[in-house]
């Protein structure tokens, strides 16, 4: 079994129509699969702009198959998310995110199942920052109460593991949790991690799991390719 994954976090609004172009070749050519770690977007934290975001629609351009929300992607109200994703035509993960009845805005998921160009089935998650703190008084007007992420990972991966071949968990701490997660959720086979806003990319084994970090602000992405059951990492200028 082989598997390309091509690895992006923290564009920051600097995905433009070239970037784009340039991941959707880089994934033809690997036959790849493109996730994203979150904070794509210009929107602040909690609140959205009145118009949709361009990092959406070219993330769409991209062929972008899937996306942690990220802290500028949550925004406490529905309109809000809706405005700052929903114009994805990927799946947006929020594991440790659970919507209150009738607040549910559509596109959000809490995990989901790819499958790549050479047929191998991905089951991916996508842990973020708990933004709202339940019991305050933002919580009790938000669209949905937050989970604590290691306890939602361990309900994903028990759903997800017995009908995938590769278990992906997509982060947006950018602490070193990832290392805990690892710990909780051996099963996972790779966390790619957003928010960490490092120069260079990363790669690091913990028990099993392949821990990575990418490039911030659109300057590169990272090609991770499992082969004879190791990983490896490259680094994309973009």
């Amino acid at each position: 079994m082989e598997l390309c994954l091509v690895h992006t976090a923290d564009l920051h609004n600097r995905l433009d129509r070239r970037r784009a172009q340039r991941l959707r070749e880089l994934k033809q050519e690997r036959r790849a699969v493109l996730l994203d770690c979150g904070d794509a977007l210009a929107a602040p934290n909690i609140l959205a702009f009145p118009w949709s975001e361009p990092a959406i629609r070219w993330l769409n351009e991209a062929g972008c198959d899937a996306m942690c929300l990220g802290n500028r992607e949550y925004a406490w109200y529905r309109s809000g998310l809706l405005r700052k994703t929903g114009e994805a035509r990927f799946p947006v993960l929020a594991t440790n995110l659970v919507p209150r009845p009738g607040q549910d805005p559509g596109h959000l998921r809490r995990w989901t199942v790819l499958t790549s160009p050479d047929g191998v089935r991905l089951g991916v998650l996508g842990l973020t920052e708990v933004m709202v703190q339940e019991g305050t008084m933002v919580s009790r007007l938000a669209i949905g109460r937050f989970l604590d992420p290691l306890v939602a990972a361990r309900e994903a991966v028990t759903a997800l593991r017995p009908q995938v071949d590769v278990l992906i968990a997509l982060t947006h701490y950018g602490r070193a949790e990832e290392a805990a997660l690892a710990g909780t959720c051996p099963e996972l086979d790779a966390i790619l991690c957003g928010h960490w806003h490092v120069s260079q990319p990363s790669l690091e084994v913990v028990g099993r799991t392949a821990v990575a970090r990418t490039f911030h602000h659109g300057r590169g992405a990272s090609i991770m390719t499992l082969a004879d059951g190791k990983w490896r990492q490259e680094a994309f200028r973009l």
